[in-house]
């Protein structure tokens, strides 16, 4: 139950930053430069290729300024971007590199006139980038965004999708930059197999991946093994009679019939064919043999 909350407020913290940044003021009179949509998609840009770590909201970063120790200390970035330093006041440091933010310092120190030549050094000790993974995954949880990371690399952070009661599908959920949650389905065996690398998306900041539970389907009547199996693939009558072990000897294959809820949400029994495709919550029954 504590892990549970943990997440839980951890989620809630990330998400609620990701609004804030992505809905602050942007006028330049008022307020700091924030990343806007296409300073956002240019630093999932980098991230993917692998350039250097760019700073977000919530990131826990340490300060130092050699023989300045009263300039210094660790600091959180803002929820919009900003940080705050010594007779300086705020900074904008969101999308910045390391190297980035400490080059600004130590030019703000030189025109404030208050050290000509600062050596600044700027360390990351805290990620604010988080990503949830919920549902049928081995381990899942909020993970922190750390490096540059697809989503078969969080997947695979997460224990993998559960082979035995996975979807063949995961729900993707984003927040744009003007606070709409967008979702998308995206392909399991696709993505991992690599048949289609432009499954392979980056991830961000406050995203949500989500891998439901599989379909089912039933087995009855003359077959070895009856009972409920996950449909986490397409599958025809005849591979989800093999699943369930075949049919008996006594059992009857070409006679195999199906119960299926219509249209107008009545059970409907229907004759099929081998070959013919098994959809989500059907009841396949095998009949005795005539002979």
């Amino acid at each position: 139950m504590i892990r549970q909350l943990l997440i839980g407020f951890a989620l809630a913290l990330s998400l609620g930053c990701s609004l804030a940044y992505a809905q602050a003021p942007t006028n330049p009179s008022t307020q700091p430069t924030v990343k806007s949509p296409t300073a956002q998609s240019s630093a999932q840009s980098s991230l993917i290729t692998g350039k250097a770590y760019r700073i977000a909201p919530s990131d826990a970063i340490t300060i130092t300024v050699v023989d300045q120790p009263e300039l210094g200390g660790p600091v959180r970035v803002d929820c919009d971007g900003t940080i705050s330093f010594p007779h300086l006041g705020r900074l904008s440091v969101a999308n910045m590199t390391q190297e980035q933010v400490a080059a600004l310092i130590a030019s703000r120190l030189k025109t404030a006139g208050i050290l000509s030549n600062a050596q600044v050094v700027v360390t990351i000790t805290g990620f604010g980038r988080q990503i949830s993974v919920l549902g049928q995954v081995g381990l899942p949880g909020v993970y922190p965004i750390d490096r540059p990371e697809t989503l078969s690399d969080v997947l695979a952070r997460a224990g993998g999708v559960k082979g035995d009661t996975g979807a063949p599908y995961l729900i993707l959920k984003r927040v744009g930059p003007d606070g709409n949650t967008t979702t998308q389905q995206i392909d399991v065996n696709g993505l991992l197999s690599g048949a289609t690398p432009s499954l392979d998306q980056p991830v961000d900041n406050g995203e949500t991946i989500y891998v439901p539970l599989a379909p089912i389907y039933y087995l009855s009547g003359y077959v070895n093994r009856p009972g409920v199996y996950p449909m986490n693939k397409q599958l025809t009558v005849e591979q989800a009679l093999v699943s369930g072990g075949g049919v008996r000897d006594t059992g009857s294959e070409n006679r195999t019939r199906i119960k299926r809820v219509g249209e107008n949400g009545e059970m409907q029994e229907l004759s099929v064919k081998l070959d013919d495709i098994v959809q989500p919550n059907d009841i396949l029954i095998v009949p005795e043999s005539w002979f």
